[in-house]
């Protein structure tokens, strides 16, 4: 199959984020200064999908490893994409790359949040404290398609 071209310079990825609702409060993690270029900034749980993996494996495993928790994945909720340049491979290749975003919809089975070395904070939040946090490019499209629909059945009420 010769018909895709993807230059040699450029890669494709998958990140997953789980939407863990509740009490209408997200699951939300901060990340530490040192992965942003110095800043520190929020994300919803999960990371990239790893080749031998299933979308639903991959995404139990992030939220496991990141957060403690066992959930339950639910339907997708949202899919969008963003370019992350210079993104570093662990076997030292630099590329520009394309990533497909993914969020679903995900229950807690069992366990307490207990974070990882990959964050530094955690937080149930409720739509307003989402407004005003700060998000990462890997969450930031979610998490406002998920407030403005909060917002839209909000506002629907008699």
């Amino acid at each position: 199959m010769g018909y895709y071209k993807l230059d040699q310079d450029k890669a494709f990825l998958i990140s997953q984020k789980a939407l863990v609702v509740e009490a209408n409060k997200l699951l939300v993690l901060k990340t530490p200064p040192d992965i942003n270029n110095g800043q520190s900034k929020w994300e919803l749980p999960g990371g990239l999908l790893e080749l031998d993996e299933s979308l639903s494996s991959g995404l139990l495993r992030e939220v496991r490893e990141e957060t403690g928790l066992l959930i339950a994945v639910g339907r997708t909720f949202a899919v969008w994409d963003y370019w992350s340049q210079g993104f570093e491979f662990r076997d030292g290749r630099v590329l520009d790359v394309k990533i497909i975003g993914m969020a679903f919809h995900c229950q807690r089975i069992a366990g307490d949040v207990q974070i990882s070395d990959e964050h530094c904070q955690f937080g149930w939040m409720t739509n307003a404290e989402l407004m005003e946090l700060d998000f990462s490019l890997n969450s930031a499209f979610a998490v406002h398609k998920y407030l403005a629909e909060k917002l839209v059945v909000t506002n629907d009420r008699p």
